[in-house]
């Protein structure tokens, strides 16, 4: 029922989209772009499986992309539109050798009044490719999935340096395989905000949120000695202050402090309560090194279906720099220290936790390194390197290492 309704969604903005492509093209800036792009992608450990058990695989992505933004001047309509062909060298047991996959985006912005404004965005993946989870960060590659993100919102200017924000966001993963159908995910959420500037570079803002966010259902042995299967969806609502500033025209922080509230769907689930936190800097160096930093602290899903929730403290970094007009070299990286507990387990979890000997309580330890490089061998072609290595330690999930390089081409046209 979800896929038929995300498909219809999709679909209906597909053919918006190109309804409003073909009539504006003459009226409005912004003609249609066209590139090709071609990825050769070499992993040692595809399905990011435990020591002794990788696989290791080569990807070839073949990928026609075509861009439009259309700008009249109250109004902006931006479309992209990206079929992929990938050739798989060892695909696993629920893959498929050769594999057709579609990405695409829709991005409007209008201007009812000078101040009243609307916006809406729809962008839709069907991949299997992990860097599409939330933050990067679940790295496992289980199968192929669609990823439906629709999000609208309003901004109305209450006064001149006061304004209020309302989005609601439709958030939908799903999988192929019905193995998988616990790492399904669907998330709605509303967000009100008031801002106030109070200087020339000070932003405050207030902040609410409310979500309801439900799982896929968990069918069979849930772990050795027990088929129980317990509802994991909550609900929560939160609230918080938030900063937004420039130290300078080259540095910009924001920082966000408030208190969460969650209320699980299984009645024998105590409701939990935590504050959660976040700083992000950007900063420019030069004019050719950007350097961006951020700590987040909260509570969230998680993919470990013995659990509704985590605890989780991240530390993201990283810095470009454009060492001439043709290179630009990339480093960051990813720490992330995640919680697990009795407050967040299941009943079934709980079931399956006794059974295997374990202890209701869990840590994970996820750390992500990346480097790249890219040359601009032309003003329509670029060539780019990349790597990345990954580690994860766990006590709820299996212990892993991959490294992964992708070499990509893009020709504009």
């Amino acid at each position: 029922m979800r896929k038929g309704i995300t498909f219809a969604v999709v679909g209906g903005f597909l053919l918006l989209a190109m309804n409003n492509l073909a009539s504006a093209q003459d009226d409005a800036t912004g003609p249609l772009k066209f590139s090709l792009g071609a990825d050769a992608a070499f992993t040692d450990n595809r399905d990011s499986t435990a020591a002794g058990l990788e696989e290791s695989n080569t990807d070839i992505y073949i990928k026609p992309r075509v861009d439009a933004i259309f700008d009249w001047g109250d109004s902006m309509l931006d479309f992209f539109w990206v079929p992929t062909y990938r050739y798989r060298t060892d695909a696993g047991d629920f893959q498929e050798t050769s594999k057709l996959f579609q990405d695409f985006g829709l991005h409007g912005r209008h201007a009812l009044s000078q101040r009243l404004s609307v916006r809406l965005k729809e962008v839709f993946k069907y991949t299997d490719d992990p860097t599409l989870a939330s933050g990067g960060v679940n790295v496992t590659r289980e199968g192929t999935y669609f990823l439906n993100n629709l999000s609208g919102g309003l901004s109305l200017d209450v006064a001149p340096n006061s304004r209020f924000d309302f989005d609601v966001n439709w958030d939908v993963k799903e999988f192929d395989e019905d193995v998988f159908d616990y790492l399904n995910e669907d998330s709605v959420e509303g967000d009100l905000a008031f801002r106030q500037k109070v200087s020339r570079t000070v932003t405050v803002l207030a902040q609410a949120k409310a979500r309801d966010f439900s799982y896929g259902e968990i069918t069979g042995a849930v772990a050795a000695g027990t088929t129980e299967s317990s509802d994991r969806d909550f609900t929560s609502v939160s609230g918080g202050l938030g900063i937004e500033t420039e130290f300078s025209p080259v540095s910009k922080l924001s920082a966000y402090a408030g208190y969460i509230t969650i209320d699980f769907s299984e009645d024998t689930m105590d409701k939990q309560d935590s504050p959660y936190a976040s700083i992000i800097l950007t900063h420019q160096l030069n004019p050719s090194t950007v350097i961006t930093a951020a700590s987040l602290y909260g509570l969230r899903e998680t993919a470990i279906r013995s659990y509704s929730v985590q605890e989780y403290s991240d530390v993201r970094a990283d810095i470009y720099v454009d060492v001439s007009k043709s290179v630009t070299l990339g480093a960051g990286g990813l720490y992330r220290y995640s919680k697990y507990n009795e407050d967040g387990i299941t009943p079934a979890g709980e079931e399956a936790a006794v059974a295997a000997g374990r202890s209701f309580d869990g840590k994970q330890t996820t750390i992500i390194a990346h480097g790249s490089a890219a040359y601009k061998m032309t003003e329509d072609a670029v060539l780019k390197l990349l790597y990345r290595f990954t580690t994860d330690e766990s006590d709820v999930s299996n212990d892993f290492d991959k490294n992964t390089v992708v070499l990509s081409f893009v020709q504009n046209f």
